[in-house]
């Protein structure tokens, strides 16, 4: 393609000055937080939650990400997190049509070639169910309704045994809502 120079050139300048603009600091201030408070009040959201933190007691995984949460973040912090994790080294890059496979490796060595790796992230272990009971009850005073959830953990899977859990996971969902 006649214009594969360019679209690599275009998408390596953007990958690799990616930052954020000072105006999403501005709007992680504003009305945004008003609206994650609300959503953060409903039911369904208190039962994903729990259901997160009963999956995944003591990991990062457990606690989801809240308006306080989004609240501590300033554009350095936000800069600082994607200059260590943006990076080739975690990055894949696919390319798929009628290409000259020479043509584009040469694209990708001269667009791509000086895109620093960064440091190796080991990712974090996730631990074992523990034991006990698999169902929890909660009261909530006052409710206008009861939200029930139900989520399993699937073993680490690839290839067909991925697709059985993306399909299982698509199935109860379309059969619990």
């Amino acid at each position: 393609n006649g214009n594969a120079a360019n679209l690599f050139a275009m998408l390596s300048d953007r990958v690799q000055s990616m930052r954020v603009p000072s105006a999403v600091a501005e709007a992680l201030e504003s009305a945004e937080f008003t609206h994650l408070a609300e959503v953060e009040q409903r039911p369904k959201q208190a039962v994903a939650r729990r259901i997160q933190s009963l999956l995944y007691p003591g990991h990062r995984y457990g606690k989801p990400t809240t308006r306080d949460d989004l609240k501590a973040l300033n554009v350095d912090a936000l800069n600082a997190w994607l200059e260590a994790v943006y990076r080739p080294n975690a990055a894949r890059l696919v390319v798929v049509g009628d290409v000259d496979v020479a043509q584009v490796e040469q694209h990708v060595r001269t667009w791509f070639g000086g895109w620093e790796r960064g440091e190796e992230r080991t990712p974090h272990a996730v631990p074992p169910l523990p034991p006990g009971p698999g169902a929890e009850i909660g009261d909530r005073a006052g409710a206008t309704q009861t939200e029930l959830g139900l989520s399993c953990r699937l073993p680490d899977a690839v290839g067909r045994g991925r697709a059985g859990n993306q399909v299982l996971a698509r199935l109860l969902q379309l059969r619990l809502e």
